[in-house]
């Protein structure tokens, strides 16, 4: 993701990030409280003037914390539960040198993540 980041190649990005896993943070009291369930807790980016929902790789998960529990999810999963009333865009890895803010308010966005899952360009070919 580093190197895709330094090289302004999106695409290679949103490739590496379709194969991994992308963890949330959830309350704790929360998720004991309904285990199966999830909820986003989106934030707030003065730059976009919109909500994002933070995500992060295994290696730029935040320090441990007693009130959090990271949830692990793939961008295929989340295109398939993402809908119009979530935040409109997502944070890989934010504050990072390797951050990147996508896109997901609208289904043309999510349907590039699937492709992206399927291991298939724009076009459909590998």
């Amino acid at each position: 993701m580093l190197e895709a980041t330094s090289r302004g190649d999106w695409a290679g990005y949103l490739e590496v990030a379709a194969h991994a896993d992308l963890f949330f943070a959830d309350q704790r009291t929360r998720a004991d409280a309904r285990p199966g369930t999830v909820r986003f807790t989106p934030q707030w980016n003065p730059h976009l003037r919109a909500e994002y929902l933070a995500l992060f790789t295994e290696g730029f998960l935040p320090p441990p914390d007693p009130d959090l529990v990271f949830q692990s999810m793939t961008l295929e999963w989340y295109a398939s539960v993402w809908d119009d009333k979530e935040a409109p865009w997502i944070a890989i890895n934010p504050g990072t040198p390797c951050e990147a803010f996508l896109p997901a308010g609208t289904p043309q966005a999510r349907a590039l993540w699937r492709q992206r899952a399927d291991g298939r360009s724009r076009n459909g070919t590998p």
